[in-house]
């Protein structure tokens, strides 16, 4: 049976885990290598930016005196601050016929996560596909308003963000799962938001558990893809491209100031 590699694979920065995250699409879409499930952490606290997300609405100063870094991702959505959360990245082949939709395959990892979470005492329900569900564009705060078949409690308040990319018919999809939240903390970091502290998370109980976590939701997002988990790392190739679009992308200034 084929593999999806579980990865885990520590705390690093901000450009790098962007990088790493990347360099397991490039290495399962152009190399051929075994789909992968990372879990990671941030070394230092970091906000990271959507692809397309405008940096006119950070606020700058802020960021610098709370000593927080500052990322752009490959994927587009809202402004996250890594702080205290599980994060993942799933990569993996775009499944064929119905379930080959953005919405779909987002569905079929958020169900995993719902499961899984559910499986430890933690009840989420996954938000409504509907068009008065959809993010506006302009929204600058990724946890202000759940999108379409993203997690929430039951009065509605997003608990995980997710966003996704696609190349040569492969997936990226990363997503952040916070287990606290300070609303004022994460607003003060933006010129405005339109949004209040109430509609924020506070986080959802999986602090200590993240291990237990990550095997539970290997178990559940293997078995959707019909495939083996089994512990493994990043190959030397994908090493070597993470290393190489740390440098040349995300850590340069072009490329996180780009908008």
């Amino acid at each position: 049976m084929a593999c999806l590699r579980v990865i885990a694979d520590g705390a690093w920065i901000g450009s790098m885990n962007m990088a790493r995250d990347e360099a397991l699409l490039y290495g399962v879409s152009e190399k051929g290598a075994p789909p992968a499930l990372r879990f990671y952490s941030w070394s230092r606290p970091t906000l990271s930016l959507g692809r397309n997300q405008k940096i006119s609405g950070i606020n700058l100063d802020a960021l610098a005196k709370k000593g927080i870094d500052l990322v752009r991702r490959p994927t587009g959505g809202s402004s996250v601050l890594h702080e205290f959360e599980i994060t993942y990245s799933a990569t993996f082949g775009i499944p064929k016929g119905s379930g080959s939709g953005i919405v779909a395959s987002c569905r079929m990892i958020h169900e995993s996560i719902l499961e899984a979470l559910k499986a430890m005492g933690i009840e989420t329900e996954m938000a409504p596909q509907a068009p008065s569900r959809r993010k506006s564009p302009d929204e600058p705060v990724c946890f202000a308003s759940p999108s379409d078949t993203e997690l929430t409690t039951s009065g509605g308040t997003k608990v995980i963000g997710s966003a996704q990319m696609r190349r040569l018919g492969c997936l990226m999809q990363h997503g952040s799962i916070p287990y606290r939240m300070d609303p004022e903390r994460l607003l003060s970091l933006f010129n405005e938001t339109g949004c209040s502290e109430r509609s924020i998370t506070r986080g959802i109980p999986v602090e200590g558990l993240e291990d237990r976590f990550a095997v539970l939701f290997a178990e559940r997002l293997s078995k959707r893809l019909g495939l083996e988990a089994i512990q493994e790392s990043l190959s030397e190739c994908e090493e070597e491209e993470a290393e190489r679009l740390n440098l040349e992308k995300y850590s340069a200034r072009e490329w996180t100031e780009r908008r």
